[in-house]
């Protein structure tokens, strides 16, 4: 049975999450990619790039789907989601159309997809309609993003089996943290009051 919060300042009335599937999807997304740098460490910059490119390039998407899914929807956001994909949507293009890329730009690409990704899962958090947990686990995947942006630009010298270590491991992180976040949402349901 759905769980009801409530919540004020919008027209009274309920609101389902019913994006929550996007949430799950972005989590499942980012734990394929987390296992498969973790089984595969010593690949080349060039395979880790087009791994990268393409599982973010998907991540974009499905919050592309997700902000138009929510933008007739009231009481679900729609511009956060819209600049997440199109931050994730814009990482995955360049990691795939330079191949040539070294080691470096590839840190760099990642680590500021980290931090913007972090930011606006913060936003969201705050945004967000209803106040209780899987918000906050939201934030904290938000924070970490961030975090571990932060690292990958002050320590950039840890080579291809270190990023890819790193890289693994935040999107494992993330990626559960965003498939708990999903599988809560599905059970939310919000009365909205006026």
């Amino acid at each position: 049975m759905a769980q009801e919060k409530k919540t004020a300042g919008k027209p009274e009335g309920t609101v389902m999450f019913r994006n929550w599937w996007a949430v799950l999807l972005r989590g499942l997304i980012m734990l394929a990619l987390g296992i498969i740098l973790l089984a595969w460490p010593d690949k080349t910059v060039t395979v880790v790039l087009r791994i990268f490119g393409i599982v973010i390039l998907a991540y974009g998407i499905v919050i592309l789907i997700q902000a138009l899914m929510a933008r007739s929807r009231e009481g679900e956001p729609f511009t956060v989601p819209l600049v997440g994909s199109i931050v994730a949507m814009a990482a995955g293009v360049i990691t795939l159309a330079w191949p040539s890329a070294t080691g470096l730009v590839v840190l760099y690409i990642v680590a500021i997809w980290a931090i913007v990704t972090g930011v606006i899962e913060i936003v969201a958090a705050f945004t967000f309609p209803v106040r209780d947990w899987p918000v906050w686990v939201l934030g904290l995947g938000g924070l970490i993003s961030i975090v571990i942006g932060i690292l990958l630009i002050s320590f950039p010298s840890s080579g291809v089996v270190g990023l890819a270590w790193l890289i693994g491991i935040y999107a494992l992180v993330v990626g559960a943290l965003l498939s708990v976040v999903g599988i809560k949402m599905r059970s939310i349901k919000v009365v909205v009051e006026a």
